[in-house]
């Protein structure tokens, strides 16, 4: 960061918006006038002493929210793959983001989450000089509309079902559809301007899979073998995309992201800006199957199901997912009947603030843990078998399979307070650390041999429920 910056390059980019990040005094002391400027270009505030553009329009000037500054508290508008037709690009309209997260926070009776939001509205309204009462009233009013948007919202827990939340629809149908709103002044503003070893590892837990979809007897051959075919037609990406080893690519990539000396907020908006416009811009070009979906820092690995393809971010394959250290047994435990699975979580409780975990809203991913573990299993002793097993680790009176469960518990280690536990629970849809531990190890019955659990013993129940 001490080296001449070249705020040409993507990299000088990156380090000159760094450098004015660190700039806290010009962050406090501009904030104001940045913020009169984005009120402005919405035509202000009442209460705060300002008023609204003549002729301005809810269409036209959430078309330039969506387009500037990633808006999506009214209903969600982007540009991704087609759910079902993977070489084309498709506008996306879905419901809203609620700033609350989590639904049950606006529906349910009063509770300190939305008594809290209430008041920080209203302190940062009286911050910006608006009178106290009119603060507070401006704050519930905004309170009602989100609960009102909140309550034409579907749960997570019904929004698991892609077939049944797409519908497609031309712009004379969303015209005909909601007369009350006019899609071609919001579509106007909104486009305006307009990577050895992992590889091998995934290869075996592609085929561990196709050998699992073979063995159930409650799917058609018919869906076996669209199954299959999808699975052999997935495309892979590890790592990173290739072009960031090209530095004049990554800098074609950010050649339109300007950084404005000084200028903390200006240079965020116009990130912003630029964003949405290349993602915009996409609506009328073929998927490009090479881009990637998410960023290579990203700590998560996930399954693209519009674009079929499987990604390993950069981000997850670092200790304690995955090392080139790591015995095989390690990479393979860290990375790799619905109605049973939804009822065998609805029975768990975090302990740690006595509820009950949501069984429903957490079914897709709960049923990904244990098939991906058992999965990840077979995997291993697959190429267990391939290759030379190493010793023992040093000081480790553990074998191998021993290790690769040890492995898989040790990724959901970790602390939270109450409140986050609570949060968690509420809005995620992933069973907390614990849970995510709890389940797939005491339905595995190889986890319940390697360790030598006793059969109706907690970690080797009786009854195991089991999906893939």
């Amino acid at each position: 960061m001490h080296d001449p910056i070249d705020a040409k390059t993507a990299v000088g980019k990156a380090k000159f918006f760094y450098k004015i990040c660190l700039n806290e005094s010009e962050i406090s002391d501009s904030w104001r006038a940045s913020f009169d400027e984005v009120m402005n270009l919405f035509g202000g505030w009442p209460s705060l002493g300002s008023h609204v553009l003549p002729g301005a329009s809810v269409e036209k000037l959430y078309g330039v929210m969506v387009s500037k500054f990633r808006g999506d508290f009214l209903f969600k508008a982007t540009v991704q793959p087609d759910d079902k037709n993977s070489e084309q690009h498709v506008l996306l309209i879905d419901q809203p983001s609620l700033n609350l997260f989590a639904r049950d926070f606006y529906v349910l009776a009063e509770n300190e989450e939305k008594l809290a939001y209430l008041t920080l509205i209203r302190d940062v309204l009286v911050l910006l000089n608006a009178r106290p009462d009119i603060a507070t009233k401006d704050a519930e009013e905004i309170i009602d509309f989100e609960t009102s948007l909140a309550n034409i919202t579907m749960a997570d827990e019904q929004r698991h079902d892609i077939a049944e939340l797409y519908t497609k629809m031309t712009l004379g149908d969303m015209r005909r559809q909601f007369r009350h709103f006019d899609w071609i002044l919001f579509f106007q503003s909104m486009f305006e301007d307009v990577r050895s070893k992992v590889e091998e590892m995934i290869s075996l837990i592609m085929e561990s899979f196709v050998h699992l979809l073979l063995e159930e007897d409650w799917l058609t051959e018919e869906t076996k073998q669209f199954a299959k075919q999808k699975v052999n037609t997935m495309k892979r990406k590890i790592g990173y995309p290739d072009y960031l080893n090209d530095t004049s690519a990554v800098d074609d990539e950010y050649k339109h992201y300007e950084v404005f000396e000084g200028k903390y907020y200006r240079t965020k908006f116009q990130f912003y800006e630029q964003y949405q416009k290349d993602v915009l811009g996409r609506i009328a070009e073929p998927v490009d199957r090479e881009r990637w979906v998410a960023g290579a820092a990203l700590v998560n690995a996930f399954y693209s199901p519009n674009t079929n393809e499987i990604i390993f971010p950069a981000g997850i394959l670092q200790p304690v997912f995955y090392s080139k250290e790591f015995p095989s047994s390690m990479n393979f435990g860290g990375i790799g009947v619905a109605e049973c699975i939804e009822e065998q979580y609805s029975g768990y409780v975090l302990e740690q603030i006595a509820m009950r975990i949501n069984g429903r809203s957490t079914k897709g991913e709960n049923i990904a843990d244990n098939g991906g573990l058992r999965m990840a299993y077979k995997s291993y002793k697959k190429y267990e078998k391939a290759h030379s097993i190493p010793p023992r680790l040093p000081g480790v009176n553990l074998t191998h399979d021993q290790l690769f469960f040890l492995n898989y518990a040790q990724i959901w280690c970790g602390t939270m307070n109450d409140k986050e536990a609570l949060r968690k629970l509420r809005t995620s849809e992933h069973s907390p650390g614990p849970i995510r531990v709890k389940g797939p190890l005491s339905n595995s019955e190889d986890f319940a041999r390697v360790y030598n659990c006793p059969r109706g013993s907690p970690m080797n129940p009786q009854q195991k429920c089991r999906v893939w």
